[in-house]
């Protein structure tokens, strides 16, 4: 059962099926807005995700999000509360931050650094790290994880990765690689060891719900350079670092809204058009594999220079294609500069070095320096 709000997911409930009657499992609530500014209802983007289960009704649990300047996750934690009781005023008991985790990101989307705090410190609104990681990246492709002692720090506790293939723990030493064995879309279903033999194996849903055994990191696509098992052992959050957002595979959708907008299609949600079985998102942006692109992307091409911008009529040509570069049709447009100058706004702003939209919000205007404007593709 599902609720949603211009595709906005507002709540869904699990049933088990499994006897003669239905019986409720648990619902859980998406939360858009909070308290502060800076994280509101507008962006399309998630603070809390709330659950209760039928086993224990009142009693609350929810992952928090927080976000940096780019709609990045900056911080996530895990809370818990019960309902208000009789007497309590509007105070909810029982409030508790059970794990916290803050990232840090470089100019694109990688994240380098996965640190855990201390969740009684955060009650009292101070960050304290208990632990850090550390991720260098070869371009968009982690290769190795590393943590810091000592001072001078030096790096210690070195892992290696390359997605898809093969992990080493620790790097320096042989008899600690593990070798991928992956499906058609990349998800991990075994790994053997150095001498060939099984090392452990898992099973993935076509949307990426595990169904048995332990957690990989790169598991569900897992080639692509999804993340998953981002929270200390025991209480791994269910979700997926996947590019620029992250991707729950219990509901099959980003949690986040595409940072590209409508423009990328209508439903700014949407995981690779539900075509799970052979496509995959590894930006978090578009769809790779998919068999049809039901929601086309625009391209403008100046074949012609650009009318000066006072002027009132100019003409652009915009083509209509779809994935895989084929194109659909084309035609030309004479607008009004105004309108020109918002369809430039909107459009051609694509995610550049320093982060989504430079930093910007997605309904922030780009910064032009010429005009007119070069040619822009959206895919």
């Amino acid at each position: 059962m599902f609720g949603n709000d211009n595709n906005r997911l507002q709540y869904y409930t699990v049933w088990d099926t499994g006897g003669e009657v239905m019986v409720q499992v648990a619902t859980t609530w998406t939360v858009y807005e909070g308290t502060d500014p800076a994280q509101n209802k507008d962006e399309g983007n998630p603070t809390r995700i709330v659950t209760e289960t039928a086993a224990a009704l009142g009693v609350y649990s929810a992952t928090h999000f927080v976000y940096d300047k780019a709609q990045r996750v900056w911080l996530m934690m895990g809370e818990a509360w019960e309902a208000d009781g009789p007497d309590e005023g509007d105070c909810v008991d029982g409030y508790t931050i059970t794990w916290a985790r803050e990232f840090r990101y470089d100019a694109a989307r990688a994240r380098y650094l996965n640190r855990e705090l201390d969740p009684e410190a955060l009650e009292e609104g101070d960050l304290v790290a208990l632990s850090e990681v550390w991720t260098d990246y070869d371009g968009d492709s982690s290769y190795g994880d590393f943590e810091l002692d000592g001072n001078p720090p030096e790096p210690s506790d070195l892992r290696s990765y390359e997605p898809g293939v093969a992990l080493k723990d620790p790097w320096d030493e042989s008899s600690g690689i593990e070798y991928y064995h992956a499906d058609l879309i990349g998800s991990t279903r075994a790994m053997t060891d150095y001498t060939g033999a099984s090392a452990s194996t898992v099973c993935y849903t076509a949307f990426g719900e595990k169904l048995e055994a332990g957690h990989h990191r790169y598991g569900y696509a897992g080639s692509w350079g999804y993340q998953a098992h981002d929270v200390p052992d025991g209480d791994p959050v269910q979700f997926l670092h996947v590019g620029w957002r992250y991707y729950d595979p219990g509901t099959g959708r980003f949690l986040q809204r595409d940072p590209m907008g409508v423009f990328a299609g209508s439903n700014v949600y949407d995981y690779v058009y539900g075509q799970a079985t052979v496509g995959t998102d590894p930006y978090g942006l578009v769809c790779q594999g998919c068999t049809q692109n039901t929601e086309p992307a625009i391209k403008l091409i100046d074949e012609k220079p650009m009318p000066e911008k006072d002027s009132e009529e100019p003409e652009i040509e915009a083509w209509v294609e779809l994935d895989g570069g084929s194109v659909k049709f084309g035609t030309k447009i004479k607008a009004k500069s105004s309108w020109w100058q918002r369809f430039v706004n909107n459009c051609v702003t694509l995610p550049l070095a320093a982060g989504v939209y430079a930093g910007q919000k997605a309904s922030d205007p780009p910064r032009l320096s010429e005009w007119p404007p070069k040619r822009r593709q959206i895919l």
